[in-house]
């Protein structure tokens, strides 16, 4: 259809845009069927409906944000302990996470864990500390994390350095945490808690557990057996009746079998009734929604109260996790609105009257805020659907939280805004010159509204939801069309996608030579059509 024979010999990929660029050959390399075929089981958007209008609860929010982590540490600490703390923890900024895994145990007796940067304190922190009245800190991390600079800015303001507790690795740092609290007599010594120090979020999770049992935290790499000083820990503490329930956090690639199996020896060791259990799941959200379960079941904490962090970054969760172990509440991680541990709380909204965010809408979204919000007044998670509110009407949301006619009217002004831009075959931004058909809806969809479609037409034939029919087509829907049957073209694969504005127009990139416009979908006379309701209905 294209005079362009060089391209002719190949088959154009499908997410790009239209058909294949010459007349000569329209066939399909096998490589596309097996990833068409791969991605028929994509995943769709969701969306949320009440069943029992009269039980909705009032869920209350509050939010601990600052300008920056240590604004945000701040604001956690002093929710943490409003009748202020003799002591805090101090830890360094940048990787110094790593060392500060291990620290949540301690925090129940040592106070709220704040942050500084490596060569000086910041104004937040220095405040914080005088308005909870500390006189005392533990430093976590060498001076390559916290300098002796810091150390002697906090002397000035008269608060003394208790104690430094730094190792080569965050592995040694976290023994010589352990060996702290067991020279001070800070572990409750029932308790211990493993995870993998190779990421954040699994320790995270775990953080309001290790303070509410005043447990120690044992990091283990990846997949790894534990060394050799921690299983002399291990089972020293075992022998003198401690460590009866051990909690593995993560799957065997991050606390490997070998570790586990070792854990089992410790708690059996302590008591006959001793228990080793493992909470895990597919992600750190899922992993971080088994956490909780653990956690409330055995009577640790309550679903009341939670709190959802980041799962992207590990400052806000950490700082955050104090308080949550001090009102004896879960703290769970979020990444977006497919997270386990959201579909956990809607599940648990029954014990929820208020839940808790940390970190600003940079953090957690405010589309993310409000698709929680709404799942846990007005119901259950359903593969699609609306939120019915208690007046009859709908509110229209996907599982971004936005609302439907809202989103809409966005992808229609985006798609407005392109009209006249070329059609450049593998294009993918309007700013580098042009786009072909998929690029297009990409552009609308993902790119400004956030809503993952895939790049390629061979995803966005599973983006969202199928339309029973053509006639049933709304605006915002994608308009995927196919040529015709096999040699010319695969029967399975679109060839084109178009975007539906109503009333029998369309918005699209046409084809080479051509620019963005505004047709009626009746001019493209493509013999089979398949609509995907992206927003859910």
């Amino acid at each position: 259809m294209h005079g362009n024979s060089k391209r002719g010999q190949e088959r154009k990929r499908c997410g790009s845009g239209c058909r294949v660029a010459a007349a000569e050959s329209k066939t399909m390399f096998p490589l596309d069927i097996r990833r068409a075929l791969a991605l028929v089981f994509a995943g769709a958007f969701v969306c949320i409906a009440m069943l029992h209008p009269s039980r909705a609860l009032a869920v209350g929010t509050s939010e601990y944000a600052g300008a920056d982590m240590f604004e945000t540490a701040a604001a956690e600490a002093r929710a943490a302990y409003p009748g202020g703390s003799a002591s805090a923890i101090i830890v360094g900024p940048g990787d110094a996470w790593v060392d500060a895994l291990s620290a949540a145990g301690l925090a129940a007796s040592r106070g709220p864990i704040l942050f500084t940067d490596r060569g000086s304190l910041p104004q937040a922190t220095a405040k914080a500390l005088s308005d909870l009245k500390v006189r005392s800190v533990v430093v976590v991390g060498g001076t390559a994390a916290v300098s002796d600079a810091v150390v002697s800015q906090l002397s000035s303001r008269g608060i003394a350095l208790e104690r430094r507790l730094g190792g080569d690795d965050c592995y040694g740092t976290q023994m010589e945490v352990y060996g702290f609290g067991l020279e001070k007599g800070l572990w409750d010594g029932s308790t211990a808690i493993v995870a993998t120090g190779g990421h954040f979020g699994d320790a995270l999770s775990a953080s309001p557990v290790a303070y509410a049992r005043k447990a120690p935290v044992f990091l283990v790499e990846p997949g790894a057996d534990l060394r050799g000083p921690q299983k002399r820990a291990l089972l020293e503490g075992a022998e003198r009746g401690g460590f009866s329930r051990v909690l593995a956090v993560g799957g065997p690639a991050a606390v490997s079998d070998l570790a586990y199996g070792f854990l089992e020896l410790v708690a059996a060791v302590s008591s006959p009734g001793g228990a080793c259990e493992r909470a895990a799941g597919a992600d750190q959200y899922a992993t971080s929604a088994a956490v909780a379960r653990w956690a409330v079941g055995n009577g640790v904490l309550s679903w009341d109260g939670a709190a959802f962090a980041s799962g992207a970054l590990p400052y806000d969760a950490l700082a955050g996790s104090v308080l949550q172990g001090a009102t004896g509440s879960v703290m769970l991680l979020v990444g977006n609105a497919s997270s386990s541990t959201i579909n956990l709380v809607v599940e648990q909204r029954g014990s929820i009257s208020s839940i808790r965010y940390f970190g600003g809408t940079s953090a957690i979204s405010s589309g993310i805020r409000s698709y929680i919000e709404r799942s846990m007044e007005f119901g259950r998670v359903l593969p699609m659907g609306a939120t019915r509110l208690s007046d009859g009407s709908y509110l229209w949301c996907n599982s971004g939280g936005v609302d439907r006619q809202d989103a809409i009217d966005r992808a229609m002004r985006i798609a407005r805004s392109c009209l006249g831009i070329p059609y450049v075959w593998l294009g993918k931004y309007p700013e580098d010159g042009g786009m072909d058909c998929a690029s297009f809806t990409w552009h609308v969809y993902t790119r400004n509204l956030g809503m993952d479609i895939g790049f390629e037409t061979y995803d966005q034939i599973n983006a969202g939801y199928r339309v029973r029919s053509i006639n049933d087509a709304k605006p915002g829907d994608l308009i995927l069309m196919y040529f015709g049957g096999w040699p010319n073209y695969n029967p399975l694969l679109p060839e084109h996608v178009v975007l539906y504005a109503g009333n029998g127009m369309i918005y699209e990139e046409p084809d080479f030579g051509m620019s963005c416009q505004y047709v009626p979908l009746s001019s493209k006379g493509f013999g089979r059509m398949e609509v995907r309701r992206i927003v859910s209905d």
